[in-house]
C-alpha cells in the first residue's frame, strides 16, 4: 500500500496535480518512516523532494531529505539501498536535495556541508556524481574535511 501511494503521488505530481500529489506522497512517506523501512523512505523521500521543490516548499524539501538521511544512516542501510534510474544513489541525492534546499533559503554554510557529503558519498562509490555535482557542489578537496559514514 505504501509503494502505491508513492506511486500516486509522483502520478498526480507529473500530471501537474501538485497538491493531491504531495498528499498521496506525503502519507506514503509518513508509512515508510513510522515502520522503520529505510529503503522505501530513501525512495519516496527523493520523490516527494523533487515534488517540494518544483512547488517551492524548501523548508519541506530540506526536513524531509534530512529525516530519510539520518533513518538511512541510523539503520545502517547505506549500502542495502537500491539505485534508481541512470544508476542513481538515493543517500547521496538526498544529501544534494538537502543541501539544495537550504542553500535556497539562506542556510549557505549548512547547504555547502550537505552537498559536500553527498558529493564525497558519490565520488566513494562511484554512483552516480553527476547528481550532486548539478546543486553546485564541485570542490572536492573537500572530502577529506567530510566524516562520510562506510557502507
Amino acid at each position: 500500500m505504501i509503494s502505491f501511494y508513492g506511486s500516486l503521488g509522483l502520478y498526480y505530481n507529473m500530471q501537474g496535480k501538485s497538491f493531491q500529489g504531495l498528499e498521496y506522497a506525503e502519507k506514503a512517506l509518513e508509512s515508510a518512516q513510522r515502520i522503520q523501512d529505510p529503503r522505501l523512505s530513501a525512495i519516496l523521500a527523493f520523490d516527494l523532494c523533487a515534488a517540494y521543490n518544483i512547488a517551492g516548499q524548501l523548508q519541506k524539501a530540506a526536513k524531509t531529505a534530512n529525516q530519510a538521511i539520518n533513518l538511512i544512516e541510523n539503520t545502517h542501510s547505506q549500502s542495502k539501498l537500491p539505485t534508481g534510474a541512470f544508476n542513481l544513489d538515493y543517500h547521496s541525492a538526498l544529501y544534494a536535495y538537502c543541501g539544495h534546499a537550504l542553500g535556497y533559503q539562506g542556510y549557505f554554510k549548512d547547504g555547502q556541508l550537505m552537498c559536500e557529503k553527498g558529493l564525497c558519498l558519490a565520488l566513494k562509490r562511484m554512483i552516480v556524481i553527476a547528481w550532486p555535482w548539478h546543486t553546485s557542489c564541485t570542490d572536492t578537496s573537500a572530502c577529506s574535511r567530510v566524516i562520510v559514514p562506510s557502507p
